[in-house]
C-alpha cells in the first residue's frame, strides 16, 4: 500500500480549508488522469463534497513538485563552472 498524499480543500457549508489524507499518489492520479471526481470530507461539518477544479489542479501541480524533488539528477545535470581564460 502506498504512502497518504495530503492536500487541502475548502469545505463548501463552514468555509475553512481541510486537511484532505486518505489519497494515496497513485489513486490520485488515477482520478486526475480519469476525470472522475476526487471527494473532500469535513468531520465537523460531516459533509463530504468533490473538489473544485482549481483545486484539482493544485493537487496536480503539488505531485508534479514532488516527482520533480524527489526525481534523482543526472550527472549530465550538473555543469561545472568553467574558469575564463587567463590572461
Amino acid at each position: 500500500m502506498g504512502e497518504s498524499t495530503s492536500f487541502f480543500s475548502k469545505c463548501p457549508k463552514c468555509g475553512i480549508a481541510r486537511l484532505q489524507s486518505g489519497y494515496t499518489r497513485g489513486a490520485l492520479l488515477k482520478l486526475l488522469e480519469s476525470g472522475d471526481p476526487i471527494s473532500a470530507y469535513c468531520a465537523t461539518c460531516d459533509l463530504q463534497w468533490p473538489i473544485t477544479v482549481q483545486e484539482r489542479y493544485l493537487v496536480a501541480r503539488g505531485i508534479a513538485a514532488a516527482d520533480q524533488r524527489d526525481a534523482p539528477s543526472s550527472p549530465s545535470d550538473h555543469h561545472p563552472r568553467r574558469r575564463p581564460p587567463s590572461r
